[in-house]
C-alpha cells in the first residue's frame, strides 16, 4: 500500500482532514466497524469539540440504522446527532459518518473504581442510564449493547450512554444474519441464551431482541461495577450440553460480594431477574432507582468495597497458586533433598492449603481460587525468570488477559473474514495485528483456555490445525 493510500485510510486520518463542513483535529478511539475523531466545525458558529465517527467500510448499512436510531432520541443521557453524510476518499467509494456531541468523561467501570463511590451516587448513575434507556425504547429502538465500556461519566456523576452502532428500531432492515443480534456475550439475557440453544439447527432462525434484554444488560453493568466481576450466565448451556456436568455457581447477591446497599442489591437483582416481567421496563427501573437514591438510609452512603473475606480469600488463593508452582519447579531438588515421604506431604498441603478452616471460609476460598483458574500446566509455570520478560496471562474478566503482540506462529492478516477476527493487540501498531476466531464458552472454560476481548471470548488462529500447549485438553 503506497503512502498516499495510506494517508486516506478511514480509520487513520491525519490532523486536518476536512470531512464534509469538520475539521480533524486527533483520534480518539478505534472500533470494529468505526473510528472516533475529535474534530472542530469549519464554520465558526459551531465552537468546541465535536465526535466524528467514520466507517471503516463504504456503504456501511450500520451508520444508516444508527444516525436514523439517533435522530429519533431525544435525551440529555444520549449524544446528540449533529449531522449525517458521506465522505468520499479520493477515487474511491464513500463512507458514511455521524457527527455527535462531544462527550467528557471515563468508562463506567473506572469511574466506579476510582475513589470511593457509594450505593447513593452507583443509583444517581444507573437512574440515569435507565432513562436514557426508557428514551431509546420510546422512540421504538432498542440499544443492544449496553455494557460498562459504552457508558462515560463525567466528575459530576452525569453519565451518557453511548455507541448505538449495535441499535436498531422498528422497521429497520436486518443487516446481520446470525442467529443472535449484534451484543456482547455477558450481557446476552437468559432468554437470548436460550434461543441460541433451541435453535442451533437452524441457520435461519434470527433471536429477536426486547427491551428486556437491554433492561437485563443493564444489571448485568451494575453488577460488574459495584462487584467487580460478571455475574453468571442467566442460563447455564454448559448443563444444557452436558447434563452430567457440574451445575455452574449460583448468582451471588452484589451484597454478597460487595459493600452495597439493601435498596441497589434488590433493584440489581430485580434487573437479572429470569422473567422480563419481573424485571420491569426502563422507565419502572429509572422511578426505582431515583426514589431509592432519594430514600435510602446511612449505608446507602457507604463507600463500595470488597467483602473482607473475598479479599482474604482472593490473596490465600493466589498465595497458594504461586506456592504449588515454586513447588514443581523446586520439585527435582525437593526430592532429593527432603526424601520422597516429605515432598509429598509438603505438595498434599500446597494443593490443600486451606485444610482446619471453617467450611465456610473453605466455600468462599475455592470459589476465589476457581474464579481464576490457571491455564493448563505447562503454561501455568514459567520457566524463564519474571525479571527476563516472563508474564502469565491473568483472566481479567470472561477470559485471559489478551497478549500485547501476536503468538509465535499465529496466523496475520489478511484474515478469513468469513471465520477469523483482525484484532490490533497494542492501539496504534499495526504490527501488533492478528488473527483470531470468537467462540462461545463458559467463563471458567474461557478463562482456561481463551482470551477476552470487547467482552467476548476468542481463541488465537494458527496456520495448521497445531495448536499451543496452552489451548489443548
Amino acid at each position: 500500500m503506497s503512502g498516499r493510500e495510506m494517508e486516506w485510510r478511514p480509520d487513520a486520518l491525519p490532523s486536518g482532514t476536512e470531512i464534509g463542513g469538520w475539521r480533524v483535529e486527533g483520534l480518539h478511539g478505534r472500533g470494529t466497524y468505526g473510528t472516533v475523531y475529535r474534530v472542530r466545525s469549519v464554520e465558526p458558529a459551531e465552537a468546541g469539540f465535536f465526535a466524528l465517527k467514520l466507517a471503516h467500510f463504504p456503504l456501511d448499512p450500520r451508520f444508516e440504522r444508527e444516525g436514523e436510531l439517533l435522530s429519533r432520541i431525544r435525551h440529555d443521557h444520549v449524544p446528540k446527532l449533529r449531522e449525517r453524510g458521506w465522505w468520499r476518499r479520493p477515487g474511491g467509494e464513500p463512507y458514511p459518518f455521524l457527527v455527535m456531541n462531544w462527550v467528557e468523561g471515563v468508562e463506567l467501570y473506572a469511574w466506579a473504581a476510582e475513589g470511593e463511590r457509594t450505593s447513593r451516587q452507583m443509583m444517581r448513575v444507573l437512574a440515569q442510564l435507565a432513562r436514557a434507556l426508557e428514551a431509546t425504547h420510546r422512540a421504538d429502538g432498542l440499544h443492544r449493547d449496553v455494557k460498562g465500556e459504552n457508558v462515560l461519566v463525567s466528575p459530576e456523576g452525569f453519565a451518557t450512554l453511548l455507541d448505538l452502532g449495535a441499535g436498531t428500531f422498528t422497521g429497520a432492515r436486518l443487516v446481520t444474519r446470525e442467529t443472535l443480534p449484534p451484543g456482547t456475550e455477558p450481557y446476552r439475557s437468559p432468554q437470548a441464551l436460550r434461543f441460541l440453544w433451541a435453535s442451533y439447527r437452524d441457520p435461519r432462525a434470527h433471536y429477536a431482541a426486547t427491551e428486556a434484554d437491554d433492561v437485563y444488560a443493564l444489571g448485568v453493568t451494575a453488577y460488574r461495577a459495584v462487584t467487580g466481576r460478571y455475574p453468571p450466565p442467566g442460563t447455564d448451556l454448559g448443563r444444557a450440553v452436558d447434563p452430567t456436568r457440574a451445575p455452574q455457581p449460583p448468582l451471588q447477591p452484589p451484597s454478597a460480594l460487595a459493600t452495597v446497599c439493601p435498596e441497589l442489591d434488590l433493584l440489581i437483582l430485580r434487573m437479572l431477574a429470569d422473567s422480563p416481567a419481573e424485571r420491569g421496563s426502563a422507565a419502572e427501573v429509572a422511578l426505582e432507582l431515583e426514589g431509592a437514591a432519594h430514600s435510602a438510609g446511612r449505608k446507602a452512603n457507604a463507600s463500595i468495597a470488597p467483602r473482607w473475606h473475598e479479599v482474604v480469600s482472593e490473596k490465600r488463593a493466589r498465595r497458594g497458586r504461586r506456592l504449588r508452582q515454586r513447588l514443581i519447579l523446586a520439585g527435582p531438588w525437593l526430592g532429593g533433598a527432603i526424601g520422597g515421604a516429605a515432598l509429598t506431604a509438603l505438595t498434599w498441603w500446597v494443593v490443600h492449603p486451606w485444610e482446619g478452616l471453617s467450611q465456610e471460609s473453605q466455600a468462599v476460598s475455592t470459589a476465589a481460587e476457581e474464579d481464576e483458574s490457571p491455564v493448563a500446566l505447562g503454561d501455568t509455570i514459567s520457566l524463564v525468570p519474571e525479571a527476563l520478560g516472563a508474564r502469565r496471562a491473568q483472566p481479567t474478566g470472561i477470559g485471559l488477559e489478551m497478549p500485547k503482540r501476536p503468538f509465535p506462529g499465529q496466523s496475520l492478516p489478511p484474515c478469513d473474514r468469513d471465520i477469523e477476527v483482525e484484532i490490533e493487540l497494542t492501539p496504534g501498531k499495526k504490527e501488533t495485528r492478528s488473527c483470531w476466531v470468537h467462540v462461545y464458552a463458559s467463563d471458567e472454560k474461557c478463562k482456561v483456555k481463551g482470551y477476552e476481548y470487547r467482552g467476548g471470548c476468542y481463541l488465537p488462529i494458527y496456520p495448521s490445525a497445531k495448536l499451543p500447549q496452552s489451548l489443548k485438553e
